[in-house]
């Protein structure tokens, strides 16, 4: 039981709110009280006197919801009335992402300093190289510890490994396949350990010198890691920028995807289902037009689509199936959709849940142009914190609520009941 005494800061603030809550109906009915003297109306005085303590009381606890609080018992003095207020049943707060399947659970990421270079200059006595850092972090996003077998990456056309450049993970030089370069780390038995509580994933850096002698433009790079394979690229990116170009296009193929959501309305009353909306966006990063074939969706457990809510460059209802416990969406477009160079286009649905927990998604992009499927790791996450009662106690009187909590922070009384 923690208690907080009369005079501590933050009391007053508590009797405000408590005061403020309170509806016009009861606050009428205490001034007319305060006009009579007779004893029925002093014991009413001080029922209504004790029903304010348990309002603040029960704001308190609400506050406490929305900073976390576990299930614990609380005294607060308000009104010269001892005040005790009891929270439970708060469920966990958000989980880690799980890994979308079995061969996704390395993430990679690279980047590239310079990021600029000028074009070269073939007058005498050049040109001359240019030289660039690249540098390749492979995360494990799994809840178990996951071995990290082999580190690739594909370098732009014009680019070459410099000999020797490797450090972090190993000092070991890459084979080397036309453009693509492979760190084999199978031999040094890397067991990367999961994220804990307070404590990130574990992961690893490795970086290296490539070398080239460059025209105008823009140039991207592509990472990824075994197990899982291209299935964990990075896609294009790290992009170096020669002179001037006309746009940040990369040269080739290339294309970005993203997945958000925003929860209708920001807080849901009562049991009823929330409302999610999603959002997938993609961008074709590079020179050359994309031909979309599929897009795939796959829905957090326990979610499920509502018809007719898809909007962007598709208004039809995806095909649903059911994968691993899980509502699987499919758009498939027959002939393939023309994605021109440097445009960016959407798929917009909604889905409902009242599920408690952390929730993530998942997201594909099929293109003819690309031999693997375009991926988001599990991502836009959804917090649901199911029901927290709140009962407060003053004197005869009690308090009792029910709290259902969106994102932490944000939480609304769908049930309030007063005895005395």
């Amino acid at each position: 039981m923690t208690s907080l005494l009369k005079g501590q800061q933050g009391v007053a603030m508590i009797m405000v709110i408590a005061f403020m809550a309170l509806s016009i109906p009861m606050i009428t009915g205490a001034l007319s009280l305060s006009g009579t003297l007779s004893k029925d109306s002093t014991v009413k005085t001080e029922i209504l006197k004790r029903q304010y303590s348990a309002l603040g009381g029960d704001q308190f606890g609400g506050y406490l919801v929305t900073e976390g609080a576990l299930c614990n018992g609380y005294t607060i003095d308000l009104n010269d009335d001892p005040v005790d207020v009891s929270i439970c049943d708060l469920p966990s707060l958000l989980s880690p992402p799980p890994p979308a399947d079995d061969s996704r659970r390395l993430f990679s990421s690279i980047t590239v300093t310079p990021d600029w270079a000028p074009p070269a200059d073939y007058s005498p006595p050049g040109p001359f190289y240019e030289y660039f850092t690249f540098t390749i972090t492979i995360t494990n996003r799994d809840d178990e510890p996951e071995g990290l077998n082999k580190i690739h990456a594909t370098l732009p056309p014009g680019f070459d490994y410099v000999d020797g450049s490797t450090d972090l993970v190993t000092f070991n030089d890459p084979s080397i396949q036309g453009q693509k370069l492979t760190w084999n780390l199978a031999p040094m038995k890397i067991n990367l350990q999961p994220a804990a509580p307070g404590v990130p994933a574990d992961f690893r850096q490795l970086s290296f010198v490539a070398e080239a002698i460059l025209n105008e433009g823009n140039y991207c790079t592509e990472a990824w890691a075994d197990p899982g394979q291209i299935k964990t690229g990075t896609g294009l990116d790290a992009r170096i920028q020669v002179g001037s170009p006309a746009d940040d296009l990369c040269t080739g193929y290339a294309v970005s995807l993203d997945k958000t959501r925003d929860v209708a309305g920001g807080t849901v009353t009562g049991l009823n289902p929330i409302t999610v909306d999603y959002t997938i966006t993609f961008q074709n990063k590079g020179t050359l037009p994309l031909n979309l074939t599929q897009v795939r969706d796959l829905l957090p457990p326990g979610f499920v689509y509502s018809p007719g809510s898809t909007w962007g460059i598709t208004s039809d209802d995806p095909n649903s199936t059911m994968f691993q416990g899980r509502q699987r969406l499919d758009w498939a477009f027959d002939p393939a959709l023309t994605i021109a160079p440097d445009s960016t286009n959407q798929v917009n649905f909604k889905i409902q849940g009242p599920f408690t927990g952390g929730h993530w998604n998942d997201a594909w992009l099929t293109f003819n142009e690309f031999s693997n499927t375009q991926y988001t790791w599990p991502s836009a996450g959804i917090t649901v914190i199911g029901t927290t009662e709140v009962d407060t106690t003053v004197g005869g009187v009690t308090i009792h609520s029910l709290t259902w909590e969106i994102d932490p922070g944000s939480f609304v009384l769908w049930e309030w009941q007063i005895t005395s």
